[in-house]
């Protein structure tokens, strides 16, 4: 999701079916919301993209270094219960993928990666 209108109409969305039950880390990281996480046994809940959250912060004026470190102890490490919001920390896409969690339908008649 990119377009902050678009994020508040999903989240309204959302939270009408739920009855307002959706938490956020606050309105300024809504652009780096990526979607919702379902569990098994819990609540829904929000899933902001990392990168993004400490672009944002970097824009408000702090270093790389002081954003990883406010998001990692004031944000992402503060638990509000079964509801809190996760973070998504992408993988990048130049490391290797252990051929043991390939899909076997993703492999070659000689067992070879197709990727």
């Amino acid at each position: 999701m990119s377009d902050v209108r678009e994020i508040e109409d999903w989240i309204e969305e959302e939270n009408a079916g739920r009855g307002g039950e959706l938490l956020e880390y606050g309105v300024e990281f809504r652009p780096a919301i990526v979607g919702m996480v379902t569990r098994c046994s819990f609540s829904d809940v929000i899933c902001y993209d990392y990168d993004t959250c400490i672009s944002i912060l970097m824009r408000q004026g702090m270093s790389y270094d002081d954003a990883t470190e406010y998001f990692s102890f004031n944000i992402e490490g503060a638990y509000v219960g079964e509801r809190t919001p996760m973070v998504l920390r992408r993988v990048p896409w130049n490391v290797h993928v252990p051929d043991a969690i390939i899909p076997l339908c993703e492999r070659d008649a000689d067992g070879e990666n197709e990727l």
